[in-house]
């Protein structure tokens, strides 16, 4: 009968974990070469105005984690799929809650209270542009919309 599994030898062990860890250093230069770039493009958050770096976040459009499952790295570390955000709007971004138009509108979705966009300060009947819009992130904004964002963007006034 032969084995079910074979014991990694210590050797394979190190290996592994060598590669872990160079695995872990390229991803984070990654990301901080990303951060740097969405900032630098985008300097402050187009709704709070906010330019403060150590409060932005480089906010990934089309998700890092989809991207990578696609081992689409290139896409992953794009500025492009990027904005630079306050932590409030990276939120309802990120969580599917709000979205964007081609031209910067932003698009609020159905699943939170009246009280709760009162609360943060949003009318989501308003139209709402972002005051820097960067350009040539159309591919990114359309994937957001239509597998991030929750609600249908063409049924929502």
């Amino acid at each position: 009968m032969l084995p079910l599994f074979e014991p990694a030898t210590p050797t394979e062990l190190l290996l592994d974990e060598a590669q872990a860890v160079v695995k872990e250093k390229t991803y984070r230069q990654g990301q901080q070469k990303y951060r740097q770039q969405v900032i630098e493009h985008m300097p402050q958050c187009p709704f709070t105005k906010i330019s403060d770096e150590r409060l932005l976040i480089a906010s990934h459009i089309k998700p890092y984690q989809v991207c990578m499952n696609q081992n689409n790295q290139t896409e992953a570390l794009d500025y492009l799929n990027g904005l630079a955000l306050s932590p409030t709007y990276d939120r309802l971004f990120d969580q599917g809650y709000i979205t964007f138009l081609d031209n910067g509108e932003l698009v609020c979705g159905t699943q939170l209270s009246a009280l709760t966009w009162q609360r943060l300060n949003i009318n989501p009947n308003a139209k709402n542009i972002m005051r820097i819009y960067p350009e040539k992130r159309e591919s990114y904004l359309d994937y957001h919309r239509q597998f991030v964002f929750l609600d249908d963007v063409n049924a929502v006034d």
